[in-house]
């Protein structure tokens, strides 16, 4: 259960605010933020002192970013062939960089494909995009979401 994959669309007959919405979200469920998923052994959390809190996210190559990416640009391919990659490269450049770059590489493997990188702020409050302009977003685990 790497891949946490959730469709979602307007429905017919609604009042919505994007009566034409079709997308998916596609979530890196196994690194990240969640550190007690991350450590071979404990939580991944400490306190060097009484007054802070800290937590280790782990981003790896292989197992978790070629392998989210591949599945948003699968999908991504039976739809309209555009991904938006949500990341927060800006303020974690090694991490989330990493997770840019390599969803940008396995996009030259998808010819035809649209892979848009976006800091997540911007990914996650876009403006309502062109009636029937569909997106694929490809996130990190706390930030995923694939848009129309």
């Amino acid at each position: 259960m790497f891949a946490n994959i959730r469709p979602a669309r307007s429905l017919t007959g609604t009042t919505a605010l994007s009566p034409t919405m079709d997308l998916v979200v596609v979530r890196e469920n196994t690194e990240g933020f969640y550190a007690d998923r991350n450590m071979h052994v404990g939580s991944g959390e400490f306190m060097p002192t009484p007054d802070v809190a800290m937590a280790v996210g782990v981003v790896t190559r292989r197992r978790a970013c070629e392998r989210i990416a591949h599945e948003a640009f699968r999908i991504a391919r039976s739809r309209r062939g555009s991904v938006t990659i949500a990341h927060k490269a800006n303020v974690l450049t090694m991490t989330t960089g990493l997770f840019r770059d390599v969803c940008l590489e396995i996009a030259e493997q998808y010819p035809g494909s649209c892979p848009q990188p976006s800091p997540y702020r911007r990914a996650h409050c876009p403006p309502r995009p062109p009636r029937g302009q569909l997106r694929c977003h490809r996130c990190r685990n706390m930030t995923v979401r694939p848009h129309r």
